[in-house]
């Protein structure tokens, strides 16, 4: 992928002026090899690959990031961590347990954490579940109990992502509802599990991502020591696809700018594709006005001109982003049409057409 040529200024910029730079633009403009040449950059300069921090939204992205970094002879100075917002504050808060676990009202702060996955957080979530479900809570609810327990779960970390407190799951899924109001009791059958659920972690010393997010966002964040140590490791901060990190991600950069000798962030704010799992796009933009320049290139400069023409006319029809003139036609951008009586062989299909097309070059 090219990178458009707009963002050589920032990635030759000044290391210790506190410069901050938002590149702002569809991924294919090259803002993941602009942030790779910054790094190059810094790396250069004599800068320890221990004092940068690459913030990256999810697993795939660091894979991918990954894999174009390790092919840099950056020297053996020339490790970098490179973290999703869990990966950050999991580390973190498993270093500094002892200093938080009191106040985050761990029963046992002396002893060490036990983090859970998915899979832990789940059968937990049941085991403490199953008997509120035998009394009748959620009867009358069109759902498999695994997909019940899911939706608890899903709540517990939406509510810390977006960092507000456990207790308002329940009034703010009853303020959102708009139909019948006997649907209102569902919503403080939710409450007491996940307030159920929270207080056995708290009592025993369980970290699911939830607490994880709290832990570090709520408490660690905001101790004067651990502050001190984060802003005197990390001196440089570079973002990637910072339209697909969550809230409090996002309260993390903004906080670090200021205290960072140099910070580039990268995003699309017209993107966000997960914002069903809890992502603020908007919140991009946010970052982008917190930034003293903001680097911007509009989709006609350096995509195809029919896939943003096909990209404008969803939009439109979704009643989201803004209408411009493209000169391509949405119609040349469409290969081909599937149709399946399946969902899975409409993946199956796709699939196989995108590898044939990949094979085609």
């Amino acid at each position: 992928m090219n990178m458009v040529p707009e963002f050589n200024r920032a990635i030759n910029s000044s290391l210790n002026e506190k410069y901050t730079c938002f590149l702002a633009g569809p991924l294919v403009a090259g803002q993941r090899q602009a942030l790779i040449a910054r790094l190059r950059v810094l790396l250069e300069a004599g800068v320890p690959g221990y004092a940068i921090l690459v913030l990256l939204p999810d697993r795939a992205t660091a894979r991918r990031f990954r894999q174009e970094v390790d092919e840099l002879d950056l020297g053996p100075y020339g490790a970098v961590d490179l973290q999703t917002y869990y990966g950050l504050a999991s580390r973190l808060t498993r270093l500094f347990w002892p200093l938080v676990a009191g106040s985050a009202g761990f029963a046992a702060p002396e002893r060490p954490p036990v983090f859970l996955n998915y899979e832990t957080a789940q059968y937990l979530m049941g085991q403490l579940s199953e008997p509120l479900l035998a009394q009748g809570y959620f009867a009358g609810l069109s759902m498999r109990p695994q997909r019940i327990l899911s939706q608890l779960l899903d709540n517990l970390n939406k509510a810390a992502v977006s960092g507000f407190a456990l207790g308002e799951v329940a009034p703010r899924l009853a303020q959102a509802w708009t139909g019948e109001a006997s649907r209102l009791r569902l919503y403080e059958h939710v409450q007491i599990c996940i307030d159920l659920y929270r207080g056995h972690c708290l009592q025993h010393g369980l970290l699911d991502a939830s607490l994880v997010f709290e832990v570090f966002n709520r408490h660690l964040v905001a101790k004067d020591e651990f502050w001190r140590y984060f802003t005197e490791r990390f001196r440089h901060l570079l973002v990637d696809s910072s339209e697909e990190m969550v809230p409090v991600a996002h309260d993390l950069v903004r906080r670090l700018l200021p205290q960072s000798d140099s910070a580039l962030l990268a995003g699309d704010v017209q993107a966000g594709f997960r914002i069903f799992l809890g992502v603020d796009a908007p919140g991009a933009a946010e970052l982008q006005a917190e930034c003293q320049e903001s680097i911007a290139v509009e989709p006609a400069n350096c995509a195809d001109p029919h896939l943003a023409a096909f990209a404008g006319r969803i939009g439109e029809k979704l009643g989201q982003g803004r209408t411009v003139a493209n000169v391509g036609s949405p119609r040349l951008a469409v290969v081909d049409l599937v149709q399946t009586r399946y969902r899975s062989q409409m993946i199956e299909s796709v699939a196989r057409q995108i590898v044939q097309l990949i094979g085609k070059g």
